[in-house]
């Protein structure tokens, strides 16, 4: 089912809801109590629109959950993991600054000119998965200190702490 069908059918259902009450109540229900038209009609009113938020809150969840449940579940989407000390793995973009280091992000920006043409292949250098190693296609995997993997898009700075030709700190 695609995600305008959940959406209208989540409307209908919210709209059934508060008639369905309102109308029971209006007509049926509460008349034999309560005697003014006009307050039997607001109390109808009250309830169906009670009973219509919870419909709401089912059909929100109902058009907007199911395609991530679906995603979630499916193998291709691959996967994220970090077994290193201090590694840092995540499925899917990144907007903002990834950190594993002691000192935070460089001053300056590093010089790419000489390893990568980014700066996170400057930091990290990229290895190629070998036959017994590496993660499956579609997934990310750093196992190493203070490494870093993004499956998915990066807008930000990757800072592992490491500076470039200095012997690391104690």
């Amino acid at each position: 089912m695609d995600r305008g069908t959940r959406w209208l059918l989540a409307f209908v259902v919210t709209v059934a809801a508060f008639m369905v009450p309102t109308v029971v109540c209006g007509v049926w229900l509460l008349p034999p109590w309560l005697k003014d038209a006009p307050t039997c009609w607001a109390v109808a009113s009250g309830l169906g629109v009670a009973v219509a938020a919870l419909a709401a809150l089912w059909g929100h969840g109902f058009a907007t959950g199911g395609e991530a449940q679906q995603t979630a579940a499916d193998p291709a989407a691959g996967s994220a993991t970090a077994s290193g000390s201090r590694a840092v793995a995540v499925q899917g973009p990144v907007r903002g600054t990834i950190s594993t280091g002691d000192s935070g992000l460089p001053r300056t920006a590093p010089d790419v000119s000489r390893r990568g043409s980014t700066p996170a292949e400057t930091l990290s250098p990229r290895q190629e998965p070998g036959p017994d190693r590496g993660p499956a296609p579609g997934s990310a995997a750093a196992s190493g200190e203070r490494a870093v993997a993004v499956n998915g898009g990066l807008e930000g700075d990757v800072c592992t702490g490491d500076r470039l030709g200095a012997e690391p700190q104690q």
